[in-house]
């Protein structure tokens, strides 16, 4: 299980299809399947997952920093 501020990277085939990552974008799972949409630049409240994307690495996979994980 992943605890806050645990670091992992995800390519942009871990995102839905109408997502938008980038950096300074917050995600979190919708509760329909296992792929990430973004949420915006302002820290959503009101999900069980929220990560952070703090930076793009090279091959082009987005480092994601958990700022919570919690059972819902």
């Amino acid at each position: 299980d992943m605890v806050r501020y645990d670091r992992f990277a995800l390519s942009k085939e871990a995102f839905e299809v109408a997502a938008d990552p980038k950096v300074g974008q917050y995600v979190g799972v919708t509760g329909t399947g296992y792929k990430l949409t973004t949420l915006g630049e302002d820290a959503p409240s009101n999900r069980g997952f929220v990560g952070y994307i703090y930076e793009v690495a090279t091959n082009g996979n987005y480092r994601i920093l958990v700022k919570r994980n919690l059972a819902v």
